[in-house]
């Protein structure tokens, strides 16, 4: 009894605070990108549209689960309608949240690799958003019709503990590969982000552009000095050579080393053509280094949420089936123990929008101006 009694009041806690704070953070991102245009950018289309779908889970699937379990703990009987909407709400978000972020580790892959490339952006954010939805629906048709059997749905139907007549099939045959091919790419394109930071940084220093020194400005005019004294003793070996005298051997040694190369022939050695453009190339190369760290840290640190709040969910499916492949051998325990990951993994939609929005100084401000204007009201 007071193992119950705490798991209700823990998933009572998390799904309180989820949809509460949830729904208010996502709302702001969604408001801030309408209200500020410099926002509205190809780049946060997927933040956007994540957003969303972290609103409809605060508002819609948070509620219904917990309306669920404190029905259930009172003893109570819950709706079939109910049930349904709970199972539909929750696969149908799920998909797209996961969905969604990998789109992102792609899309963040795609501005460092390619920045210039902004049409292209836009034409894949046209396509991949609505088939991220499509996805999400046609996922939740599917397992509202057929995959009817997560621990959430049969505690909902019968009302009770106990086993199971059919297996945890939604966890194990949707969840888990979704996870773990979302967690593939997301892996896959920040190892690339990586390497490709790393080589871009390589670049900066191996290509010479750095800001020249006080004797690369000076080695600049070198050359013209030399060229203005090879002509200066031309002359005046002409004028010895009018004359009869003869010169001096240590001046007529370094006057034949300055004839040895002719003055039309003097060019500007390389580095220093290098170092012509190179504070500006530096500047650049430096600025567009910053500009990629930052997306790729506001994207890795909500990366970093979803798989500390995803794992206890993926960690009780394949306790399931690891453990109790028998779908007679299911305990109360692992499913009451699921059904507490399934509130844990709700916590994603709290994180994104304050993680993102805590690392974007544009989200930033605009919170400020938010704030402001509610106090003025």
């Amino acid at each position: 009894a007071y193992v119950d009694f705490a798991l209700v009041v823990t998933n009572s806690f998390v799904l309180l605070i989820t949809s509460a704070v949830g729904t208010a953070a996502n709302l702001f991102v969604i408001l801030a990108v309408c209200r500020q245009k410099s926002l509205q950018t190809s780049v946060n289309a997927p933040v956007v549209n994540l957003a969303v779908v972290d609103f409809l889970r605060c508002t819609v699937d948070c509620p219904v689960l917990l309306h669920v379990i404190v029905t259930l703990h009172r003893g109570g009987h819950v709706d079939r309608l109910i049930c349904d909407t709970q199972t539909a709400s929750f696969s149908f978000s799920c998909c797209i949240q996961l969905s969604t972020l990998g789109c992102i580790s792609a899309e963040r892959y795609q501005a460092i690799a390619n920045p210039f490339k902004t049409t292209q952006r836009k034409r894949r954010m046209m396509a991949l958003i609505p088939l991220t939805w499509l996805l999400g629906v046609s996922l939740a048709a599917v397992c509202q019709v057929f995959l009817k059997d997560s621990p959430v749905y049969v505690r909902c139907k019968e009302g009770q503990r106990g086993a199971s007549s059919t297996y945890d099939t939604v966890g194990l045959y949707v969840l888990l590969p979704l996870w773990v091919s979302c967690f593939g790419l997301i892996t896959g394109f920040y190892a690339r982000i990586f390497a490709l930071l790393r080589s871009h940084n390589r670049k900066i220093f191996d290509e010479g552009t750095s800001v020249p020194s006080k004797d690369s400005k000076e080695d600049k005019h070198t050359p013209a000095v030399q060229n203005g004294e090879t002509q200066e003793k031309s002359k005046s070996l002409n004028r010895e050579n009018q004359t009869g005298e003869s010169p001096k051997p240590e001046s007529s040694v370094k006057e034949n080393s300055l004839l040895i190369v002719p003055s039309t022939q003097l060019e500007l050695p390389k580095s220093t053509s290098v170092l012509l453009t190179g504070p500006k190339q530096a500047s650049k190369e430096r600025a567009r280094k910053r500009k990629e760290t930052k997306m790729a840290k506001r994207a890795g640190y909500i990366i970093i949420t979803f798989l500390l709040f995803w794992l206890p969910l993926i960690t009780t499916i394949l306790v399931n089936f690891l453990v109790h492949r028998n779908r007679e051998m299911q305990t109360p325990v692992i499913q009451d123990m699921e059904i507490l990951s399934v509130s844990v993994s709700c916590i994603t939609s709290l994180s994104d929008p304050i993680i993102y929005a805590a690392v974007n100084p544009q989200f930033r401000s605009e919170f400020y101006k938010l704030r402001s204007w509610v106090k003025s009201r």
